[in-house]
């Protein structure tokens, strides 16, 4: 059931594909978005709802076995959803079961394209990861990048008994709404982001040893380092204790200092 080169685990759960869909609220408009199909059982039950679904697989005897469902809404593509560009395809939610390996990189390229709502599968771990607070054992860098483009909620825990074959962790359906603008004002998204890889980098250290030790990436010079850390506030905090907004406001106070 698995193809040995994509690993992917497959709902035959009908009762939460069922609530995928519901959590979803697919008006007969909608058109849907759907990556790692697989054998299809989500596929027919948006398709019962939808106006249309995008389904792309990237085994091929699924897609075969997908075109077989002769399913006159659901249009299936044979690519990689990675390699695709999913600005050109025209959807407005997101209802996925994505493989587990792709879920990093495939999250943060459909948050750059343009969608209403997202219920998505995840592994527990990650999905926890997603929707972390500061102060949390799980907040990181994908928290904060992620909290900065939309709003996510983590809507039921799915056990690992729901998929064949049978994943070693559990999982979480999430819902995703992104943001019409960001959560604060960031000057320059490119230190903001810059910044976050940086403090999570040595998420042990307090921020003050972090920012001395990667100078050259927010300063001019390593002799002006202390004259841009000194007045910065949380510098004695850790990354885990330093919320996004606290994160924005430091990025904006270090793109002041060099303007």
């Amino acid at each position: 059931m698995r193809h040995p080169s994509i690993g992917q685990n497959f709902l035959v759960d009908k009762n939460i594909a069922e609530l995928q869909v519901k959590y979803a609220q697919i008006n007969p408009g909608d058109r849907v978005l759907e990556i790692g199909p697989g054998y299809g059982m989500l596929t027919r039950l948006l398709s019962k709802e939808a106006e249309e679904v995008i389904a792309i697989e990237k085994d091929v005897r699924l897609v075969e076995l997908l075109r077989q469902l002769k399913l006159p809404n659901v249009r299936v593509i044979h690519r990689d959803a990675l390699e695709l560009d999913l600005g050109l395809l025209n959807y407005n939610k997101i209802v996925s079961n994505p493989p587990y390996y792709i879920a990093s990189p495939l999250t943060f390229k459909l948050l750059e394209a343009k969608f209403q709502l997202g219920v998505l599968m995840y592994q527990e771990e990650f999905a926890e990861r997603m929707a972390a607070k500061s102060g949390g054992k799980n907040y990181g860098r994908l928290s904060v990048t992620l909290y900065y483009y939309a709003k996510c909620e983590l809507l039921k825990r799915v056990s690992r008994n729901a998929f064949r074959p049978k994943p070693k962790v559990d999982s979480v359906i999430v819902r995703l709404v992104p943001r019409t603008q960001p959560p604060m004002k960031i000057s320059d998204e490119k230190m903001f982001f810059r910044l976050v890889n940086i403090i999570f980098s040595q998420r042990r250290k307090k921020l003050r040893s972090i920012l001395k030790n990667r100078w050259k990436e927010i300063s001019r010079s390593k002799e002006k380092i202390d004259e841009l850390i000194d007045p910065l506030p949380f510098k004695e905090e850790r990354p885990g204790e330093i919320s996004p907004e606290q994160i924005g406001d430091l990025a904006n106070r270090i793109t002041a200092y060099n303007l």
